[in-house]
């Protein structure tokens, strides 16, 4: 007698139906698959439609975006080289204490630190608006503005700061506050001039209503 572990009876119809079995599951799994690709691209095509969206959405600046952040944030430097960044050293301002409920004294180092940080942000926002043909000249005077004072915050204004947190004595904050005026003013204000003419020029052409101070 034959020992059925070692030899097994040849059935033809048993190989047949792993064939056919094979081929279904081959052919499952390349519907499977072909199904994944489709879902793959259209998810890749969603995504890139979504950012598209997203992008143009994001960077189209309006008009009056273009102004405010060229021309009408460019406030925050009146004063500057003239009594107005002089008065805000002059006069001692108040910072809160750690504590959040006291007030204490701020150092005129730490005052001109803010400003220095407040006019970075500023020149940053230009220095990311698109130039157009339209925007262009505008943005340019708007930068060439920020270039300007900036350096002079963190030298010399910096310089007269700590002769305030050092008690220095009036006539050497006298001096060099003097000093900045007559080596900076006039550049100044010939840059803060060049900006509001091409303000005037692009308000007017997109129809933006400004109250100027000198009309």
């Amino acid at each position: 007698m034959l020992n059925k572990s070692i030899f097994e009876i040849y059935d033809p119809t048993k190989n047949i139906n792993c064939f056919l079995k094979t081929v279904i599951i081959i052919f499952a799994s390349k519907k499977i698959n072909m199904k994944l690709n489709i879902i793959k691209k259209f998810a890749a095509v969603m995504l890139i439609f979504s950012f598209t969206i997203l992008f143009f959405s994001c960077s189209k600046e309006t008009p009056q975006t273009y102004f405010n952040v060229s021309v009408l944030n460019s406030n925050i430097l009146s004063g500057f080289a003239g009594t107005g960044f002089s008065r805000q050293l002059s006069s001692s301002s108040e910072k809160l204490k750690e504590n959040g409920t006291e007030t204490e004294p701020m150092k005129r180092s730490e005052v001109i630190n803010d400003k220095i940080g407040q006019i970075e942000e500023y020149y940053n926002n230009v220095s990311s608006l698109n130039k157009t043909d339209d925007t262009k000249e505008m943005i340019d005077a708007s930068l060439n503005l920020y270039n300007f004072v900036l350096p002079v915050c963190k030298t010399e204004y910096m310089k007269l700061a700590e002769l305030y947190d050092n008690n220095a004595s009036q006539s050497d904050i006298d001096k060099l506050t003097l000093e900045i005026q007559d080596k900076y003013l006039q550049k100044y204000t010939d840059l803060y001039s060049q900006l509001i003419k091409t303000g005037k020029v692009y308000a007017e052409k997109n129809s933006i209503k400004v109250n100027w101070a000198d009309e």
